[in-house]
């Protein structure tokens, strides 16, 4: 008989056998329902963006035809 630790492990670990899987290191993301509120922000946030675009695209439009 060994005194010291040897090659096992003195600690037991959980045991899996295949009718219970270990679990898995990476997790599967949180889902989330949107509500009428994230929706209404994310229609606020595109309409913001849709606007300054197509300001952005007709200033473009302008110096091109101007010869800027």
């Amino acid at each position: 008989m060994a005194e010291r630790v040897g090659f096992e492990p003195t600690v037991l670990l959980p045991v899996h056998t295949l009718s219970k899987r270990a679990p898995s290191a990476s997790r599967a993301p949180l889902r989330v329902e949107p509500t009428s509120k994230s929706i209404a922000d994310s229609n606020k946030i595109t309409h913001s963006f849709n606007k300054r675009f197509e300001f952005l695209m007709q200033f473009i439009i302008k110096q091109r035809i101007l010869g800027h």
